[in-house]
């Protein structure tokens, strides 16, 4: 016997473990009372007198392998106890025991089993012995026997055809990729790689080091639809392959990956996904172990490197979640540019980006007389050049087509401005296009936010005026805050007085410099372009002229715009 197992603390240990022993077998005893019990005649009759192994003796029967194992022998069966069954996931305990998987089940089970008589003291540290199944367990006895990852909880049951230890787990290392995939539910993958003649290629072992399948769930092909036929279904699945064994703690950020077909995929982090060529997909789960690799699932079919037929244009045509801005690009005569050579990136405003622009504003945002506020919104999207996700860098600014830039952050999920960007990469032959989750509008001045926002009244005095330009301005370098009358404010004081009063009044609403509302505190004094002083006031935030004896209520606050800041109230202030 090894010395491990000699010692008087081991021998301790097993004393509870020999007495079921011999409870076991005197159960199975004569009538004559005899002193020594006589043990099960076969391991399945001791299987079906321990009722911690109730489990196991379905499985069994199920894997109709009672009959072999009831057979001359002798063998020696590492027994998951009913426990160690519980510990399995019920859904993949449930495929497992199912008619159709009478195949897996068997490998499951005959990986438990050895030939001959294996006793305890027979045992070794990482000695590793063949199953009637061909593949080997590993023994080790350093802070506990096991076999593989389960520990043996009671050795020695002596049957007259074997002999029985008791473990706490079920060992499923004997299955491969597509055993693994089918008891794991993903019955999609299962299929498509059937259909495809991949089955093999899934079971193999990659080059002897094993491979790494990135399986999209049953969701995941559903969203994608009818598959493609073969050649193009081979092209797509095995896009899905790495060759080697890849635990998630290997992979690292920005980590290219050529997979089976040929193509590369990019490992990200924060949160753990891949950028394929077509798509980038979130990796849901890792390191599903098998015998001859590991699963990561993802939750998307990855589309791998194809040729691209259509430009930004089309391919924006053809996405129905971008039907919206198609609108958008031909209410801007902007079809034709982005149509054209480029190469362009664009942050692509999905539907529901413009569903939560104010419904006025958007109306406004489409007329025909704003074609130039919109071309300047859309050209706010476009940047020069083909710019991948993994181009990306914290902090980064891209300069648009429209002249302003946009800033990139990736801490906390990939963001353009204050936009999440929710897809990347999706290729076009002009270019390349980004989902995004926000319209951006930084673009736009004063002048052109009081437009989309309704203030026509002001907008029209202001042009009356002559001072646009002085409203499109940016204050001496500092931005510049306007109080904007609303037109009922307008329409209250009756018809505009002719210059140079009419601009005496308008610019006593205007001051230099971007005051936010948090920026205010009671009875701040701030010049006014006209000269005159403005008082603001709080509790509630209002604002008088020196020609106002009643103060004006700010009714809204903080419209941003890429020179300054609007701010509306109730009345004309009177310089």
């Amino acid at each position: 016997m090894h010395s491990s197992l000699r010692s008087p603390r081991v021998m301790r240990r097993f004393a509870p473990v020999m007495m079921i022993a011999a409870t076991l077998f005197a159960a199975c005893g004569d009538d004559e009372g005899t002193t020594e019990p006589e043990r099960p005649a076969t391991i399945v009759a001791a299987a079906q007198a321990t009722p911690n192994l109730s489990t196991l003796v379905t499985a069994l029967t199920a894997a109709n392998l009672t009959g072999t194992l009831s057979g001359t022998g002798p063998f020696t069966v590492f027994a998951p106890v009913n426990s160690a069954f519980d510990a399995v996931p019920a859904d993949v305990l449930q495929r497992l025991l199912a008619t159709g998987n009478v195949e897996i089940l068997s490998k499951v089970l005959r990986y438990h089993v050895v030939p001959g008589r294996v006793r305890a003291a027979d045992l070794r540290e990482g000695q590793e012995v063949t199953t009637v199944e061909g593949t080997t367990l590993r023994i080790t006895l350093a802070g506990g026997a096991r076999v593989n990852n389960a520990r043996i909880t009671t050795t020695d049951i002596e049957t007259g055809n074997g002999v029985v230890h008791l473990i706490d787990g079920v060992l499923t290392e004997s299955l491969d990729i597509v055993d693994v995939a089918i008891i794991r539910g993903f019955s999609s993958l299962v299929s498509a790689v059937s259909t495809a003649g991949l089955v093999n290629a899934v079971r193999g072992n990659g080059a002897g080091q094993g491979i790494t399948v990135f399986a999209p769930t049953n969701a995941a092909f559903t969203a994608l639809g009818t598959l493609p036929a073969n050649p193009a279904l081979t092209q797509v699945l095995t896009y899905h392959v790495v060759n080697g064994r890849l635990l998630a703690a290997q992979l690292t950020d920005n980590q290219q990956l050529t997979t089976l077909q040929g193509g590369t995929v990019r490992f990200r982090t924060g949160p753990a996904r891949l950028q394929g060529i077509g798509n980038t997909v979130n990796i849901t789960t890792t390191d599903i172990v098998a015998k001859n690799g590991v699963i990561h699932v993802i939750d998307a079919v990855l589309l791998p490197t194809a040729p691209v037929t259509q430009n930004i244009v089309q391919l924006a045509s053809a996405t129905p979640q971008l039907s919206t801005l198609v609108t958008a690009i031909g209410a801007a005569n902007l079809g034709a540019t982005l149509s054209g050579t480029g190469p362009f990136t664009v942050f692509a405003p999905v539907n529901s980006a413009f569903q939560a622009v104010p419904a006025d504003v958007l109306a406004r945002l489409l007329e025909t007389g704003n074609v130039a506020i919109l071309s300047k919104v859309l050209r706010y999207h476009v940047v020069p050049g083909r710019i991948l996700a993994a181009d990306l860098t914290e902090g980064q600014t891209v300069t648009t087509v429209e002249g302003t830039t946009l800033r990139i952050t990736l801490a906390g999920g990939a963001r353009v401005n204050n936009a999440r960007i929710t897809t990347t990469d999706i290729a076009a032959t002009n270019g390349v296009v980004h989902l995004i989750d926000g319209v951006l509008t930084e673009s736009l001045d004063v002048v052109d936010v009081a437009t989309i926002r309704g203030f026509s009244s002001l907008v029209n005095a202001a042009a009356t005026a002559g001072i646009v330009d002085a409203l499109r301005g940016n204050g001496a370098g500092q931005g510049i805050t306007v109080f904007a009358p609303t037109n009922a404010a307008f329409t209250a004081l009756g018809p505009l007085p002719s210059n140079p009063t009419l601009t005496s009044v308008l610019t006593a609403h205007v001051i230099n410099g971007r005051v936010l509302a948090a920026a205010v505190t009671n009875n701040l004094v701030a010049p006014s372009l006209q000269g005159g002083n403005l008082t603001l006031l709080t509790g509630p935030l209002r604002i008088r002229g020196l020609g106002n004896a009643t103060p004006l209520n700010i009714t809204a606050t903080d419209i941003v715009a890429k020179n300054g800041v609007i701010h509306v109230i109730d009345g004309i202030i009177l310089p």
